[in-house]
């Protein structure tokens, strides 16, 4: 009701009135959780769904800033505890546990703890072979809870399985414990699972989020849907499409909100990487990517036209609206004074 409309602003057509935001509305395959759409740069909400997918309407806070401080660990409520529980893939036990509490041993607060595991991996882990970077394991193996089951072969580079056997792909690309003992890691599934089980072991709530570009470069018509942002920081931003396609990355629980860990960056602007978001879990047994995504392991994305379509099955988005925040009528202005509509201006641009 803040415009005088006596509309409450928690109404969704009103979530744009004081704040620049972007409205996208995107194609979701399986696998995706209604209930993860949500993150702290954009709110969602399912327009429709069927058995294999869904549209999302997504509003976008580009401006937004979290502002994180130092706070002591506090209990955490149930629904937040199970992201501290571990699978095959992110479990860390004997000598390695010991390195890690070792780490964050006198930490004062989560926020202390997650910066000397960013530090610690930022100093010591590397790729082992480029083929790491190029390849997604990830998405070639199903997990259980205690077991592994290798499904494809033809997702990564065929190099890569003539150069490593499975086994030293698993310990040096998937499994945190492997990683860990070799200070090894790969591309951004491996580091999403890295950075969950570091933060983990440290008591720290961490959770794996899958997502994907506003409008990736890989697809001339997704770029196309930019030419309806007008904003010059935001157009500057996003001009060419976003680089990628999928994303892995994480989420921590930190001053009681889920914010975005994307690797290395503690919930950097969401310019920096303009990612929506498809679902969250908590450990990789959760979600079935490699049957789910079955189409995508059968040709190569990065060979040609054909298997491009093929890939985007997962998501697709459909249009891009600029939303500018609405003017105050004259005589609400009067009414207020100028200290008054600077704090509106200002938390209509911060959301905590």
């Amino acid at each position: 009701m803040s415009d005088g409309d006596d509309i409450p602003d928690s109404v969704w057509s009103e979530r744009y009135e004081h704040a620049y935001t972007i409205k996208v509305i995107a194609e979701i395959g399986k696998p995706y959780d209604i209930k993860s759409f949500e993150s702290f740069f954009f709110d969602a909400k399912v327009i429709s769904a069927d058995a294999e997918k869904v549209f999302v309407e997504y509003i976008v806070y580009p401006f937004a800033e979290a502002y994180i401080v130092p706070l002591k660990p506090q209990e955490y409520p149930p629904s937040v505890k199970r992201y501290l529980e571990t699978d095959i893939v992110t479990k860390i036990e004997g000598e390695s546990l010991k390195e890690v509490l070792k780490l964050v041993e006198g930490s004062k607060s989560d926020l202390e703890k997650l910066i000397r595991i960013i530090d610690y991996v930022t100093k010591n882990f590397k790729l082992k072979d480029k083929l790491f970077a190029q390849s997604e394991p990830f998405m070639e193996f199903y997990f259980e809870k205690d077991k592994i089951s290798h499904i494809h072969q033809n997702w990564s580079p065929e190099e890569f399985y003539r150069r490593y056997s499975i086994d030293s792909i698993l310990e040096l690309n998937c499994l945190v414990q492997g990683m860990i003992k070799n200070k090894s890691k790969g591309a951004c599934g491996s580091t999403a699972a890295l950075m969950a089980g570091l933060c983990k072991a440290a008591g720290i709530p961490c959770r794996i989020k899958q997502s994907f570009p506003i409008a990736t470069n890989k697809d001339i018509n997704q770029v196309k849907l930019l030419e309806n942002i007008k904003n010059i920081k935001v157009k500057e931003k996003l001009k060419d499409g976003v680089p990628g396609d999928n994303h892995f990355f994480n989420e921590v629980y930190l001053n009681g909100h889920w914010i975005d860990l994307d690797h290395y960056r503690i919930s950097d602007n969401w310019l920096n990487r303009p990612f929506l978001k498809s679902i969250h879990f908590n450990n990789w047994h959760d979600v079935d990517f490699a049957h789910q995504w079955e189409s995508w392991c059968k040709i190569s994305p990065k060979n040609g036209e054909q298997s491009l379509k093929i890939r985007y099955k997962a998501y697709r988005v459909i249009s891009i609206i600029e939303q500018k925040p609405k003017e105050f009528p004259l005589q609400i202005r009067k009414k207020g004074t100028v200290l008054f509509f600077f704090i509106l201006d200002y938390m209509a641009n911060v959301r905590i």
